[in-house]
């Protein structure tokens, strides 16, 4: 025999209750939501793999509505996060200051580990908040072939912000990423292509761009570059293109 608590059974012959004066066909839904079955057994008589079907049901569980508590974090925990981020914080100013810095082999330490956390959408936010878009742009004319590199792919990496797509327009990033596009590795000229048109979300820009030379440095790099690099320049001519302003340039 099963043995149920008090509501249980109580809940069990309200619904044996509901079943006699409300049968439903076999494989109907009752009022009580209930599946009806051929024939109701009653607990009584129920043995074996009845009593096992019986056991797995909870009339407590079955009937009461589902409800939900919103996830509270303790204050040690959101202690933890805020500690973090402020640490966090305070390692990027740190880089954004050894970029400025006017040893090579400083810079050189900062601008890689800059390239690499500006691959995070979170990241690139931070990062220019801490000041790291105007010195990263000034050193696009460095000439020191892999700064340069690094320093292109951290700016390109930034881009990829809306927010920072502003910024860096701001910071007068053309002339420099048209530097870079001239006098780059492979990887550079690559690099500065994509940031070029990752900038031309913004219709402006298309024609800022346009108009600073940046054309006829594409077209070389469509010629001559890497199969990425003609392919990151034919995209960049192709957003060009699209505003008329640029087509007889």
């Amino acid at each position: 025999m099963v043995s149920y608590t008090d509501l249980e059974q109580e809940i069990v012959e309200d619904v044996n209750q509901q079943q006699l004066h409300n049968p439903s066909k076999p494989g109907e839904i009752n009022e009580i939501g209930i599946m009806a079955k051929d024939q109701v057994i009653p607990a009584s008589v129920t043995t074996g793999s009845q009593q096992k079907e019986r056991r797995s049901y909870n009339p407590k569980t079955r009937l009461q509505p589902i409800q939900f508590s919103p996830m509270i974090v303790p204050l040690s925990t959101r202690d933890d996060q805020n500690g973090v981020a402020a640490r966090f914080e305070a390692h990027v100013k740190e880089l954004v200051d050894k970029v400025k810095s006017t040893s090579l082999e400083t810079v050189r330490e900062a601008t890689p580990e800059l390239m690499i956390l500006a691959k995070d959408l979170d990241n690139q936010i931070i990062i220019a908040s801490c000041g790291a878009i105007d010195p990263l742009v000034n050193l696009l004319r460095s000439s020191d072939m892999n700064t340069q590199e690094k320093t292109v792919t951290a700016v390109m990496n930034l881009s990829i912000s809306n927010n920072n797509k502003v910024n860096i327009m701001k910071a007068e990033s053309i002339k420099p990423l048209i530097h870079v596009l001239q006098t780059g590795t492979p990887e550079a000229r690559e690099n500065a292509a994509a940031t070029l048109y990752s900038l031309f979300v913004f219709e402006e820009n298309k024609i800022r761009i346009g108009n600073s030379g940046a054309i006829d440095e594409l077209v070389e790099l469509l010629g001559n570059g890497t199969p990425r690099g003609r392919m990151d320049a034919a995209t960049a001519l192709f957003y060009l293109s699209i505003h008329t302003d640029n087509r007889h340039l």
